[in-house]
């Protein structure tokens, strides 16, 4: 890794940003950001620093997301790990106390102004930490890490009202050193059928490429793509209203429409998980 590079790489992409936040999905593997012979905890450090450095004090979004909660009913904020790479566990063990309290979608926030940590029922409602990255106009950055990492679409479909992931309700309690809240968290899931749901990535970044909203570091040292959350909110959601299916791959859309046409349109909970077990 030429970090001197690397740095002025990462600065030269900030300054092309035009948001005052900006939400990073990482990968340190594809990033390659290696220093020999240097603890793999100061380099997780020294990467934070360049990039608090480069962001020039904006808002800096880290995913924490860890789906316990779906299984277990508990979120303990500050010490349920991320489970959505090494360098984001440490970004939360460092930052537990600014990270957001809605179970499996949550973030650790640094220079937070306009995002609020409370409870949300719904991880992709209105008033939910996406809603507010389109309101906000963030930045969603893919640093190291491949587009598929993508969990910002949820977010449209669920504007969307899709029908091929039905709502289904979680109940548990949501633990913060100071208080324990009982939650019933609503969250879209999909089909346990194998390939109901798949994601056809390389189509959609392919098209939001196309249309000038993903953009790419031109750079071999600084591995980064990143796209404004309220512009690629505005095609995405577009692209479903003229066909429900878009994100999804050619087989799955197949799939799904032999499941409306089993069990309608909407897919619903009582009819899918009766018939699957």
């Amino acid at each position: 890794m030429n970090l001197k590079q690397f740095s002025e790489d990462l600065y030269k992409v900030f300054s092309e940003i035009n948001s005052s936040e900006i939400a990073f999905h990482t990968d340190m593997i594809g990033l390659k950001f290696v220093q020999p012979r240097i603890m793999i905890s100061q380099q997780f450090d020294n990467l934070l620093n360049l990039l608090l450095k480069a962001s020039n004090e904006r808002t800096l979004l880290f995913p924490t997301f860890n789906y316990d909660f779906l299984k277990t009913g508990l979120y303990n904020v500050e010490s349920d790990v991320c489970q959505v790479g090494a360098f984001n566990e440490h970004i939360r063990k460092r930052f537990s106390k600014q990270r957001t309290k809605t179970p499996v979608f949550n973030y650790c926030i640094i220079n937070n102004k306009n995002f609020d940590f409370e409870i949300r029922d719904n991880p992709f409602s209105d008033n939910s930490i996406f809603d507010s990255m389109v309101k906000n106009k963030t930045t969603i950055g893919f640093l190291g890490a491949d587009f598929s990492a993508n969990t910002f679409i949820h977010y449209s479909e669920e504007v969307a009202g899709i029908g091929y992931r039905y709502h289904k309700l979680f109940h548990g309690f949501v633990n913060t050193h100071e208080s324990k809240t009982n939650l019933t968290f609503k969250y879209r899931v999909r089909p346990t059928l194998e390939k109901a749901v798949d994601y056809d990535w390389k189509k959609i970044e392919t098209d939001l490429g196309n249309s000038g909203l993903l953009h790419k570091a031109n750079s071999d040292v600084c591995k980064m793509s990143y796209f404004r959350a309220d512009k690629a909110h505005d095609f995405i959601l577009s692209k479903i209203i003229n066909d429900e299916l878009y994100l999804l791959t050619p087989a799955s859309k197949k799939i799904v429409l032999e499941l409306y046409s089993k069990y309608g349109s909407p897919l619903l909970l009582d009819k899918i998980e009766k018939n699957e077990h």
